[in-house]
């Protein structure tokens, strides 16, 4: 061992720089300035460092998640949901989807309930639960995915726009029900619920009742394809009550 050796902090800043190791050197000048940290250990220096290094490329991580879910509402949580009577929001059901199994197992979520109850509320909520477990996580408007299709089937490309998606594990799409069906989105919709298909989670918002889906997709095989693939075992949440337009969800 060299007894020789002389600590250079613009070295150590060069090779945190180069090796990538921010949050490690910045621990390290912090210990340096800090007078209790004398009394510790060489390895108990570089586990502290460690260990800043690490919780610093978990936020990063987790806020590249949340940039890439787009949500709608990106402060949403479920520490802010109204569970008020009459809601029809069950508590204990909400605290489970909150954990992320469903995810893990790609189970399927549908949110249905008139204008203004709180659908993509509590539906970025869910996005903003499951980023904070480490899944990836799309929000995108069923008008706007329609539009996708629609410009995807010109270039016979669906099949790679279904693929872009696969990458999420958790897709939420927001607003069934608005926005016209036709040949491109039917053939979309039922590509992407096939490839995700007990392999990765869906999560629909709807003001549009389930027993109307078919009147909507307005294609009796596409229909029972679509309805069968994704409300296989759905997670269901029905939301009653007044607008909440005014407030939180």
């Amino acid at each position: 061992m060299n007894n020789n050796f002389t600590f250079d902090p613009e070295e150590l800043s060069e090779l945190c720089k180069k090796l990538r190791l921010r949050g490690f050197g910045e621990a390290i000048s912090e210990l340096r300035s800090d007078p209790a940290a004398c009394g510790l250990s060489q390895i108990e220096w570089v586990m502290t460092a460690l260990r800043t290094e690490e919780a610093l490329r978990s936020e990063n991580a987790l806020q590249r998640r949340l940039k890439n879910a787009q949500l709608k509402h990106k402060d949403a949580t479920v520490a802010n949901i109204d569970f008020a009577p009459g809601r029809g929001i069950k508590k204990s059901q909400l605290m489970n989807l909150v954990n992320g199994d469903w995810v893990e197992y790609g189970q399927n979520c549908l949110i249905t309930g008139k204008t203004g109850v709180g659908k993509t509320w509590i539906a970025s909520a869910l996005g903003n639960a499951c980023c904070g477990l480490g899944y990836k996580v799309k929000f995108i408007r069923f008008p706007y995915l329609i539009d996708d299709f629609r410009a995807a089937a010109s270039t016979g490309g669906i099949e790679k726009l279904v693929r872009s998606l696969d990458k999420f594990d958790l897709l939420i799409l927001d607003d069934w029900g608005y926005g016209k069906m036709e040949t491109s989105s039917r053939r979309g919709m039922m590509e992407l619920v096939e490839s995700r298909e007990k392999r990765k989670s869906i999560l629909i918002t709807s003001i549009i009742p389930v027993k109307e889906w078919a009147r909507y997709i307005d294609d009796p095989t596409f229909a029972d394809a679509i309805n069968d693939r994704f409300l296989s075992k759905v997670i269901r949440l029905d939301l009653t009550g007044p607008s909440m337009r005014t407030g939180v969800a």
